[in-house]
């Protein structure tokens, strides 16, 4: 992706955040493979708090160690704890369970998938686009697949090949919140921020639970200097997703320019107990 600018309006404070946010892996959103399967201990979509995953990995993992399960649950079962595993951050796990899923059913698209978002998540951008063409090969249909390959592209400043395969996981799956806002993504990138809006406003309008998407429209809204519109947003992305450290980060910065500044430290102390860490971040906590 492109390297991130700070325009002369933009204080320098405000500009090393923006910087520091760059630096993390962008508010992208991808698509999980595993909603659509049979109703094996799975949590429902986009589940919150975490610990509502974590109680839903333990009844994976008690459906594992069953004897006498078929091939078809125990494959269906890995993949759902792998992606379980990926939403708390557990990378190695999770690549071992969509591992054992593959070597169980070599075409089994889900785990591809969600195999390919673990590589994401560990920067491993080549594995990453091999798991998710393995699974367009298997199935050109896969919207996920091919919503996840354009992330790869995203990453590395290949717009249009990004924003083509967005476009076709929409052809393919209309419904789907993500692409509408990786494409807004792109947009952002370039600078063609109305653009970019109207593509967050449609993955809300998909779902309006979307945490990312209405995290990076407020971003669109802050770098605009519309710090109301971007404390709304923030505000929508913490209610949908709890512990969001950028959003809370983002929403304390909107609050310190506005001049709430006991609203902006109690977002710092919360996006540090998310887990966000960034010299800019020490500095407004030691003041």
């Amino acid at each position: 992706m492109m390297k991130p600018e700070c325009r002369a309006t933009v204080a320098g404070s405000i500009c090393a955040l923006i910087l520091f946010l760059a630096s993390l892996h962008p508010g992208a959103a991808i698509a999980n493979s595993s909603t659509n399967l049979a109703n094996l201990c799975r949590v429902e979509k986009d589940p919150d708090p975490v610990h509502d995953i974590e109680a839903a990995e333990r009844q994976c993992d008690a459906l594992i160690r069953k004897r006498g399960l078929d091939d078809q649950t125990l494959v269906r079962a890995y993949n759902n704890r792998c992606w379980m595993r990926i939403r708390r951050g557990a990378a190695d796990e999770a690549l071992r369970d969509c591992a054992l899923a593959i070597s169980l059913q070599p075409d089994f698209v889900p785990a591809y998938v969600n195999r390919g978002r673990t590589w994401l998540m560990l920067g491993k951008d080549a594995e990453a686009r091999n798991d998710f063409e393995a699974a367009i090969r298997i199935d050109p249909d896969n919207a996920a697949a091919w919503n996840n390959r354009g992330l790869i592209y995203l990453k590395a400043g290949e717009f249009q090949t990004a924003m083509d395969d967005f476009d076709k996981a929409i052809a393919l799956d209309s419904s789907m919140p993500g692409p509408y806002n990786n494409r807004g993504l792109v947009y952002d990138a370039v600078g063609a921020f109305d653009n970019a809006v109207e593509e967050f406003d449609k993955a809300l309008k998909a779902d309006p639970r979307f945490a990312d998407a209405a995290y990076n429209r407020g971003l669109i809204a802050f770098k605009r200097g519309r710090h109301d519109a971007a404390i709304k947003d923030f505000n929508l992305s913490v209610k949908f997703r709890k512990n969001f450290g950028r959003a809370l980060l983002m929403r304390g910065a909107a609050f310190e320019i506005k001049g709430r500044l006991k609203n902006a430290h109690r977002d710092y102390l919360l996006a540090r107990s998310a887990g966000l860490s960034s010299q800019w971040l020490r500095r407004k906590l030691t003041r």
